[in-house]
């Protein structure tokens, strides 16, 4: 649908009134009426949306209509970036992205939603092996009728007209080999597209998109995939946690608080790596996996990127006022058998380090 078919107004009678159709709120109080300059805005962003929906052909339901509202008002730093990033690389968007991105912004894409992605992949795979039985199938019909044309073309009786059958019989099988083809070639494609959507939405399951790296959720996978896989136990896990966040917060804004977990991530994650796995834990708190790795070399790594970490001297970038020195405290442990217990065991070794004083690495006891 071109935009140029859809004038402004239009566009805002089409939004208005499916906006209309939302319903009343439960405790039946209605909004209170908007001013005259919010509704001059309301009406520009509404041509907005318009004008995004109909450029990228995208239906108008209520998960959609969200994530371009957000994006076309400024709202969601990372929405934006990811939009773009996509626009950049891919010169469109679809409905299945923007769904995906309307679930991660209600709270993670729910693995209900992936269970289901992944049935509907299995049944278009299994589709593709019916259309293949269906051609073999047809493929042997055709041999079949073939030796009886063979057979017929000895025979007196049968043999002025075996010809013309076998030209029909080829024809017919030429027909239905492409049809054949064709049916297949539009399964693959439907495959490759939900296979592609299917690992998009398991990526962002497990992406925390503030920071860029893996969530609890893909760190939890990591570590008992690592557990099932029967290799030696000598690796350690840690739990990182930014001392005093609250402070920053509360002080220097939301914006900045953003920042500086932007920083201590790409720190421990360029620091640490590629010797371990760093995931956001949940808040200000960070983890991380280490493979082939003993106690000693692991806290002798940690330590030196907290010292990395409390060397930098942080600026508001909003305001120019100073944030001053950024800690973290580190809690480390050895992994004997349950990493499960191992990360209990780090946590508790965290809470000791803070006690402690903070801005230090405390080593569990084993067995503790």
């Amino acid at each position: 649908m071109s935009i140029a078919l859809h004038s402004a107004p239009r566009r805002r009678l089409w939004l208005g009134g499916w906006l209309s159709q939302a319903p009343a709120p439960a405790d039946g109080v209605p909004p209170p009426a908007p001013a005259p300059v919010r509704e001059n805005t309301a009406a520009r962003l509404y041509d907005e949306v318009g004008e995004f929906l109909f450029a990228h052909d995208l239906p108008l339901a209520p998960d959609i209509f969200g994530v371009a509202l957000a994006y076309l008002g400024g709202e969601d730093r990372e929405l934006t970036l990811t939009i773009r990033e996509r626009l950049r690389t891919e010169g469109r968007l679809d409905a299945d992205f923007l769904r995906q991105l309307a679930e991660v912004r209600s709270g993670g894409i729910r693995p209900t939603t992936i269970a289901r992605m992944a049935d509907t992949l299995a049944a278009q795979l299994a589709q593709c092996l019916a259309l293949l039985g269906e051609s073999c199938t047809s493929a042997t019909e055709y041999g079949d009728a073939l030796d009886r044309e063979v057979e017929q073309l000895d025979s007196p009786a049968g043999g002025g007209d075996a010809m013309s059958r076998l030209i029909d019989l080829t024809m017919q099988a030429v027909a239905t080999s492409r049809q054949m083809a064709e049916r297949l070639e539009e399964k693959r494609r439907e495959t490759t597209r939900l296979r592609d959507n299917l690992d998009r939405a398991r990526r962002a399951a497990e992406q925390d998109h503030l920071t860029g790296l893996i969530n609890r959720r893909g760190f939890d996978a990591r570590l008992q995939a690592r557990k099932y896989a029967g290799e030696p136990a000598d690796w350690c896990v840690a739990v990182c946690d930014i001392d005093d966040f609250k402070r920053i917060n509360d002080r220097h804004g939301h914006d900045a608080g953003d920042r500086v977990l932007k920083l201590v991530a790409r720190l421990l994650k360029t620091e640490l790596a590629p010797d371990a796995i760093v995931a956001r834990h949940g808040g200000e708190e960070f983890a991380c996996l280490f493979a082939h790795a003993d106690v000693d070399t692991t806290y002798a790594k940690l330590d030196a990127v907290r010292r990395s970490i409390a060397a930098r001297s942080l600026i508001n970038q909003d305001n120019g006022e100073p944030i001053g020195s950024l800690t973290i405290s580190i809690g480390l442990a050895a992994v004997a058998d349950d990493p499960v217990r191992a990360m209990r065991r780090a946590d508790a070794a965290l809470y000791g380090a803070k006690r402690d004083g903070k801005n230090r690495v405390a080593v569990a006891e084993r067995g503790a």
